[in-house]
């Protein structure tokens, strides 16, 4: 029997598998799950392996184009008997009608996530909820969830369900920016949840597709994986050897840069992730240089990084670098 999910493992869990083994695992469970194998009938959300990163669930759901993989990601957040269960050959409306709905896998999975590892009645649904629904301060998430969070908001961080952000690099007094480390539990206590008792009575669970919610957690997602897709290309020599981050900026001024990259007390890049198809114009790179000029001070040596949806080759052009989603997506 395949191992159950860890839940603090599942956040580094299986990220480092190479081809051979991805397709290796889904051969396994094909095996397991199929017709006549021991787990026919019997595959449930109580039978989970750890989650694979993003650019690793192409070995399951092959047909799908790289923009459509990371809206697949964005739903099921990468485990595996969510992908052997998503149709490739289908639309995303269509997948949700069938795995999103009571008694499905994407919407019957996240409470039993939960509840596995934590006893109801505490306040981590409470304080989940209020990050899936955009309540990311502190004080933000102790009103909404209206309760004392302090131990709840320690054991999620803990258990690696909740990550609490900082500027890479300061500034000092900055508080922690609290956000759900996975995209499947995100869009459970995000978008889904929103409309949750709709689909309850009966709803269409395609029409969260319709909402500003899912375009929010679309974004999102994706400025978790340009920031990760960063750390890739460091570590391939493409990028100057940084640590990589978020930083931004609250006051009177505020600014915020989706990835920076800092290498000891310089800033050797900073990024934008966009989930649009248009690709960097002289606009949006004089916009992104005087925002990191005015949060850093000027640098002619600075890297200006661009993610975006649009499919096109890598370009680097004196400062500025650019990547699209099928970059991203490569293994």
């Amino acid at each position: 029997r395949p191992p159950l999910i860890s839940t603090a493992a599942a956040r580094s869990g299986a990220r480092h598998s190479s081809s051979n083994e991805l397709k290796f695992s889904r051969r396994v469970m094909d095996r397991l799950t199929g017709g006549s194998g021991p787990l026919f009938g019997r595959a449930d959300p109580n039978l989970r392996l750890e989650p694979f990163a993003f650019e690793q669930v192409g070995a399951f759901v092959s047909k799908l184009s790289a923009t459509d993989r990371l809206t697949t990601y964005a739903a099921t957040g990468g485990y595996p008997l969510h992908l052997l269960a998503w149709d490739d050959r289908a639309s995303l409306a269509e997948n949700l009608r069938a795995l999103a709905r009571p008694g499905a896998l994407l919407f019957d999975a996240a409470p039993q996530i939960v509840f596995e590892e934590f006893p109801a009645g505490v306040g981590f649904e409470r304080v989940l909820r209020a990050i899936g629904r955009g309540r990311h301060s502190f004080g933000e998430i102790k009103t909404e969830a209206d309760l004392r969070i302090e131990t709840p908001l320690a054991t999620l961080q803990h258990m690696g369900l909740v990550r609490g952000e900082l500027p890479l690099g300061g500034p000092r007094h900055a508080r922690p920016h609290y956000v759900l480390t996975d995209p499947y539990l995100r869009f459970w206590f995000g978008p889904l949840s929103r409309i949750r008792q709709s689909v309850e009575m009966g709803g269409d669970p395609a029409t969260v597709l319709s909402a500003g919610s899912w375009l929010a957690h679309l974004g999102s997602v994706f400025e978790d994986e340009a920031r990760r897709h960063g750390v890739r290309r460091v570590n391939a020599g493409d990028l100057p050897t940084s640590s990589i981050g978020r930083w931004w900026r609250t006051g009177r001024n505020p600014i915020e840069l989706d990835v920076v990259g800092r290498a000891e007390d310089a800033v050797v890049f900073v990024g934008e992730a966009k989930w649009s198809d248009s690709s960097p114009g002289a606009r949006d790179i004089a916009y992104l240089r005087d925002r990191a000029d005015d949060s850093f001070g000027p640098s002619p040596d600075r890297l200006l990084v661009f993610w975006s949806r649009r499919p096109k080759r890598i370009r680097r052009e004196g400062e500025v670098v650019s990547y699209s989603v099928d970059d991203m997506a490569a293994p």
